[in-house]
C-alpha cells in the first residue's frame, strides 16, 4: 500500500453540504456543539448525526455520519429540544436572496423530528453488566 500524498487519498467531507433545493439528510442526532462566529461566517449550532440518509447535489450519498452545522435561528429553535438519539432531518426547501448585496443567498431548511432511533447506541451511556 502506498502512502504518497495526492488527491486519491484525501477523505471526503463528513461536512453535510446543501446544494440543490430538494437536498436533504435524516440521521440519529448522536451531538450537539456550537461553532463560533468567524468574520463572516455567524454562530452556527453543529449538529453530529449517525445512521444516515442523505442526498447532496441530487445524489444519494454513502457516508453514515454527517456533521452538518445550522445559523438559523429558526431552525435551532426547532430542534433545541431534541435528545441525543432521537432521528431527525433537514431538507434544502428554497433559497432567499440576500439582503446584503454580493453575499450568496440564504437556504431554507425545514427540520423535522421524528422518534426515537431503536438501534441507536450512546457512547457517553456507560452500561455495566454483572
Amino acid at each position: 500500500m502506498s502512502e504518497d500524498f495526492n488527491e486519491d487519498s484525501i477523505p471526503a467531507s463528513s461536512w453535510m453540504k446543501f446544494i440543490k433545493v430538494g437536498d436533504y439528510i435524516k440521521g440519529t442526532l448522536a451531538d450537539t456543539t456550537v461553532k463560533p462566529a468567524n468574520g463572516d461566517f455567524k454562530e452556527q449550532t453543529v449538529y453530529k448525526l449517525v445512521n444516515c440518509e442523505a442526498q447532496i447535489d441530487g445524489e444519494k450519498q454513502d457516508d453514515k455520519e454527517f456533521s452538518v452545522g445550522v445559523s438559523s435561528v429558526y431552525v435551532n429553535e426547532r430542534l433545541k429540544k431534541t435528545a441525543v438519539g432521537q432521528r431527525i432531518g433537514l431538507k434544502f426547501e428554497k433559497e432567499i436572496s440576500a439582503k446584503v448585496k454580493g453575499h450568496h443567498p440564504a437556504k431554507s431548511l425545514m427540520p423535522n423530528v421524528w422518534g426515537m432511533d431503536p438501534d441507536f447506541k450512546n457512547p457517553d451511556e456507560e452500561v455495566f453488566e454483572e
